[in-house]
């Protein structure tokens, strides 16, 4: 088993050494030109959370990576259809104000699954949405 080892790894270091020795010895790259000064960073949601708060509320939480072209943060919840943007309805809107992150609670809510998401509108009129999370209140 040793020997059938061995031979494998010559064979391997053979066939490895005469490859490395066909590359060139400087690569080239692309031409490619890279401007700092003009860089665009797209804002994000850095993170989003809904949980059940109480018997029949849930509480909402998010943070967003930089107020800068936010104009208002809209919280959204579908008790539906999650899938379909259509059945999203707002319960909420906040200005971005700069703080590292906001909270939502929305209280009373109906039993079943209620899903929500955070809408941040920008001042250039486009959107940029959170994930979805859904919770479950059940009837007692």
């Amino acid at each position: 088993m040793k020997t059938k080892l061995s031979v494998l790894a010559i064979i391997t270091l053979l066939v490895g050494s005469s490859w490395i020795s066909n590359v060139p010895a400087k690569v080239q790259p692309a031409a490619t030109t890279v401007k700092t000064t003009n860089l665009t960073v797209t804002p994000a949601f850095d993170f989003f959370r809904a949980h059940r708060q109480t018997r029949n509320g849930a509480t909402v939480t998010w943070g967003f990576s930089t107020c800068s072209g936010v104009e208002m943060f809209e919280v959204q919840r579908n008790v539906f259809f999650p899938i379909e943007d259509w059945a999203w309805e707002p319960v909420s809107m906040t200005s971005c104000s700069g703080a590292r992150s906001y909270k939502f609670t929305d209280a009373p809510i109906e039993a079943g699954y209620n899903s929500y998401r955070v809408v941040a509108h920008m001042t250039d009129g486009s959107e940029v949405i959170s994930d979805m999370s859904t919770i479950r209140i059940i009837s007692h």
